[in-house]
């Protein structure tokens, strides 16, 4: 393959396109590109990424003879394929504050734009043995590791380590990452049906039912059955297996929500898998949904499949009964309403306010939920209906995810709050600044066209308008990010200077203005008393003998609960995407490092009580913390206190725990129960369902979710951002943030609350394993 003429572009006989772009050594490399209608900026990206370069260090230089030209990055590279391209660093903080100031706003009917119905499975399902080894390398895996500060502190719990406990006789799971449900060979209905259910669903558990063995599974209709032959033939359909979801809490109202949808893989089918409907045998009526199928011969058929199942995998069963070519039929209602082919049937049956049981064969075009959005021969955009209207993103580009952000196309601040949440995983907050700008100085493209002068003049103010209502949600929401990079600071402080002779935006600024000072209030107040806490006073001696333990659990919960107030949204996500600096996520590290504190305060109360009366009554009392931390719903407190009691430490004071009342023990006993970790934690999810905020939650259930929403789920669908992806990853954050959105309403007591800011406590091991055993030999 050679380039031609001088030309940086080639275009290869198979459609692959190629470009060769010089480098700042002045060595040169070559990306494959989609086509030469990207943008200047995905090259900057593409160079960037095979080189490790960070993009927003650079731009182009485009040479041609004498000619020198720094075209804007927003252009795409067709208009420069004549010019050999030049990677450079940017020279100077001016110049890079002024780059990318400037976008090229072309009309809908110069953009080539058009759309297409077509089935994607949104999000993308990866095995068992890949999400493993993502664990292995993953600081958030199921021991939750989590890094605070340039240290690295386990935050395991007892639950996942310990193999008995003294006082019951239950043993709890030494991985709890088995599934405890084995697959068998052969799969009824209604054990697909439970499966998929999510009520024996373990989160931990990837399994699938088709991944272990690769079985089929046959869907049994009414006197229906799916049997193999093999007719000799070669079929090039596709059929389905199932995967098991992963199952978890979307939230205190609800157990059996999905953290991943439950997706249909297609496998070519070979030459023996072929696969006929016949008529026999009965099923199972609780595990199925009873539908009609009209057929062009005016039969009508009775079927029974899985309320999970996809429309389209149901008209293949249908078309194969009649032996009807599949490829040109579709489903419709007995009214005529279209049916979409990638929703499941329950979808039809159950979960709308349709309720469609009879569906029409006909000939026709397929009709999708999903649609693709092509933009100069490029897809930019799936969307998918929600419901007859509205259409939510489910994978974009970065320029196109940003244009929805600012074009009107949302009816309220949903889109918004998810994008300003997520959009670390892709793109950095200066580079997401300058995209920002260079869409509120949008310009003409070359030689404009009447629809492009028409549209400009329609759109420019109302886009620009946007703008700033996107950076003002930005800094009211989201003032983390201008705290943690002063440049992107300055750079606000530099756009809002520009708006100011403009009389249109005079009031929008002094209010722009003031919202930031308040931002910056809140946010150096959050660091003070985060400061202030760590700093408050020496290590004070023991007051548990003279508290009563309702009333230290109470002042736990307004402990802890400030602590968690405190955490940005943002921080729980830096935990799973690898930010975990002390200055990206203070407070967060600092709530992590409370329950180490808590834990070991536990056990240092108990162990530096000789005397074995006082001594016992010590762990009784630490039980009843325990309990009332419990009934106040501060899961966090009752983790903690509950893993200090069970070290080894603590569980060898054989004299100490017989002292204990039967009553006391078979307290501790129930609590224990609630940490049992089969089942992915079953119990605890329950109980956290059952309960109303304020509630404290234990944050490592939380942290795993979101690690296997992020590693199941591939983070690009076809070269587009998997928004819906962030989606579920921001759905589960403010599932957590939520259980704090109503305070406690217990007094506050400074001279306690001092004392559990610096409890006694003795932070290693050896040193508790000699006072148990000075305690009782």
């Amino acid at each position: 393959m050679a380039f031609s003429g001088g030309s940086n572009f080639i275009e290869g006989n198979n459609g692959e396109c190629f470009l060769r772009m010089k480098l700042p050594d002045d060595g040169t490399t070559m990306i494959n590109i989609p086509s030469k209608t990207i943008t200047l900026w995905d090259v900057v990206c593409k160079v960037a990424e095979k080189k490790s370069y960070v993009p927003g260090d650079y731009i182009i230089l485009a040479e041609k003879g004498s000619k020198k030209l720094k075209p804007d990055l927003s252009e795409t590279l067709e208009s420069y394929l004549e010019y050999t391209l030049k990677l450079i660093s940017v020279e100077d903080k001016n110049e890079s504050q002024n780059r990318r100031r400037g976008s090229i706003m072309n009309s809908p009917a110069s953009k080539k734009l058009n759309f297409k119905m077509k089935k994607y499975n949104f999000p993308a399902t990866i095995d068992e043995e890949q999400i493993k080894k993502k664990q292995q390398n993953s600081v958030t895996g199921s021991d939750f590791n989590l890094r605070i500060g340039k240290s690295k502190k386990s935050f395991s719990l007892f639950i996942f380590r310990r193999s008995s406990s003294t006082l019951i006789d239950s043993r709890l799971s030494n991985n709890s990452l088995q599934d405890e449900n084995n697959t068998e060979d052969s799969l009824h209905v209604s054990e697909i049906h439970e499966s998929l259910s999510g009520e024996n669903g373990s989160l931990a558990s990837i399994n699938s039912i088709e991944s272990a063995q690769n079985h089929e599974v046959g869907f049994k209709g009414k006197d229906l059955s799916l049997i193999d032959i093999d007719s000799g033939k070669p079929d090039d359909h596709t059929h389905y297996t199932i995967r098991k979801a992963i199952v978890s809490p979307g939230g205190v109202n609800n157990s059996n929500s999905t953290l991943r949808r439950n997706t249909f893989r297609k496998h070519q089918r070979s030459q023996t898998d072929n696969m006929y409907l016949k008529q026999n045998g009965n099923t199972d009526s609780n595990a199925t949904c009873t539908i009609y199928i009209l057929f062009n011969d005016e039969d009508k058929s009775e079927f029974q499949f899985p309320g999970e199942m996809p429309m389209d995998a149901i008209l293949s069963c249908a078309c194969k009964k009649k032996e009807l070519d599949e490829e040109i039929y579709t489903l419709q209602s007995e009214n005529g309403d279209k049916i979409q082919l990638d929703r499941l049937l329950k979808y039809y049956t159950q979960e709308s306010n349709i309720n469609i049981n009879t569906f029409k064969i006909i000939e026709g075009e397929k009709y999708y939920s999903t649609v693709c959005v092509n933009e100069n021969d490029q897809d930019v955009m799936i969307l998918q209906y929600t419901n007859d209207e509205d259409l939510q993103v489910m994978a974009g580009t970065i320029d196109k995810l940003i244009e929805r952000a600012t074009d009107d196309s949302e009816k309220d601040d949903t889109f918004l709050d998810i994008f300003l949440l997520t959009y670390r995983a892709y793109i950095k907050p200066m580079e997401f600044f300058q995209l920002l700008t260079a869409r509120f100085n949008c310009e003409l493209p070359p030689d404009p066209s009447e629809d492009d002068i028409k549209y400009f003049e329609d759109m420019k103010g109302l886009i620009q308008s946007n703008v700033v209502s996107v950076m003002e949600y930005w800094v009211k929401h989201h003032w983390h990010d201008f705290a943690v990079y002063p440049d992107l600071e300055e750079n606000l402080c530099s756009f809002i200077n520009e708006l100011k002779p403009y009389e249109e935006y005079t009031q929008r600024v002094e209010d722009f203005e003031s919202q930031i000072e308040l931002q910056k209030k809140k946010y150096e107040d959050m660091f003070e008393y985060i400061r202030r806490v760590e700093k408050r006073g020496k290590v004070m001696q023991s007051m548990l003998s003279e508290l009563d333990p309702v009333v230290v659990a109470e002042q736990l919960c307004i402990y802890d609960f400030k602590l968690m107030k405190n955490i940005h949204p943002i921080e729980y996500l830096n935990q799973i995407w690898g930010n975990k600096d002390n200055e990206d996520s203070p407070c967060l590290n600092f709530f992590i490092s409370r329950f180490n504190l808590e834990s070991f305060w536990a056990a240092t109360e108990v162990l530096s009580v000789k005397d074995l009366k006082k001594r016992t009554e010590t762990l009784k009392k630490i039980i009843q913390v325990t309990k009332s931390c419990l009934d106040n719903n501060n899961f966090f407190s009752t983790f903690a206190l509950l893993s200090g009691l069970s070290t080894n430490a603590i569980q060898r004071l054989k004299k100490t725990w017989e002292g204990l009342s039967s009553k006391v023990k078979s307290t501790f006993t129930e609590i224990e129960k609630l940490m049992d970790p089969s089942r992915n934690m079953r119990n605890y999810r329950m109980e956290l369902e059952s309960k109303e905020p304020p509630i404290i939650p234990f944050l490592p259930i939380y942290l795993k979710d979101l690690t296997f929403i992020n590693d199941g789920n591939q983070s690009k669908v076809e070269n587009m951002i998997n928004f819906d992806k962030l989606r579920m990853m921001s759905n589960r954050v403010h599932d957590l943030t939520s259980l704090i959105d109503k305070s406690y309403d217990f007094k506050e007591d400074p001279i306690i609350q001092n004392y559990l800011a610096k409890p006694p406590k003795v932070d290693d091991d050896k040193e508790l394993k000699q006072m148990s055993l000075e305690c009782e030999k």
